[in-house]
């Protein structure tokens, strides 16, 4: 057996992950399918996830089982991770805000904005939603995010509005599973770019899987909202076919 993708690695449908000349090597686990291509075997996810394997050895001859594990759940925040937020209250200089972890919500300090003070800060409300950066996650501790400016990058006060972090105002939020927005992220795909051809958009995507979409009507950002949501359904292939009628002038005007 030969294999595409390595142990772990995140895949989407539609892939091939794997070929064997010969099908009595294999056992197919939970979410995965194979199709004949000439004389070999091709293994594709059905759904996405992370790739795992098991190699059994029974009389002289080897079998690998090989399946696909869902990640569906943001369940431990890593610092550095991009996370997209929704305020749900503040409390002794602190705002909570679900991170879509089911752990705990994170804090936010409501100072954690570049160039805020107590005095001087944003006042945000219940259902606001933010851009923020983890800067803090431990065992049995709440994690704790930011708004301020990354090392690297271009740090302006939050009353211009033109930071890389802090309120998302407007626009949609989607929800994707947690390594598609990874995918997305790290640019393994180009759906992005392939929506980009045809429509104009702010985009901000977090690792705890939610994606906000601001565009110039509520169409376009539904149209993009489907095509990122179906690359998780469907595979970004299928989806990047979809793009044109998606955004053709005819569809936009229904």
């Amino acid at each position: 057996m030969e294999f595409i993708a390595s142990e772990n690695s995140l895949v989407l449908p539609g892939e091939c992950i794997a070929t064997s000349a010969n099908a009595c090597d294999i056992t197919l686990g939970s979410g995965v399918t194979f199709s004949q291509s000439g004389s070999k075997v091709e293994i594709s996810p059905t759904i996405a996830g992370v790739v795992v394997t098991n190699s059994t050895h029974s009389q002289g001859k080897t079998r690998v089982k090989i399946g696909i594990e869902g990640r569906n759940a943001y369940l431990a925040p890593m610092v550095g991770d991009l996370v997209i937020g929704h305020v749900m209250k503040e409390s002794s200089g602190f705002y909570f805000v679900d991170i879509n972890c089911p752990v705990s919500p994170a804090v936010l300090d409501v100072t954690s904005f570049d160039g805020a003070t107590r005095y001087n800060r944003p006042r945000l409300q219940r259902g606001s939603t933010i851009f923020a950066h983890v800067i803090h996650s431990g065992r049995g501790n709440e994690p704790e995010i930011s708004c301020c400016a990354t090392s690297g990058t271009a740090r302006r006060d939050w009353v211009t509005g033109e930071g890389d972090f802090g309120q998302l105002n407007g626009g949609l939020v989607i929800n994707v599973p947690p390594f598609l927005a990874r995918m997305l992220l790290e640019k393994r795909i180009s759906i992005i770019d392939r929506i980009a051809s045809y429509a104009s958009f702010d985009l901000a995507i977090g690792l705890n899987g939610r994606i906000w979409i601001k565009a110039s009507s509520a169409q376009v950002s539904s149209g993009i909202a489907y095509i990122l949501e179906g690359c998780a359904l469907h595979g970004p292939a299928h989806m990047e076919q979809e793009v044109p009628r998606v955004f053709s002038k005819d569809s936009l005007s229904e």
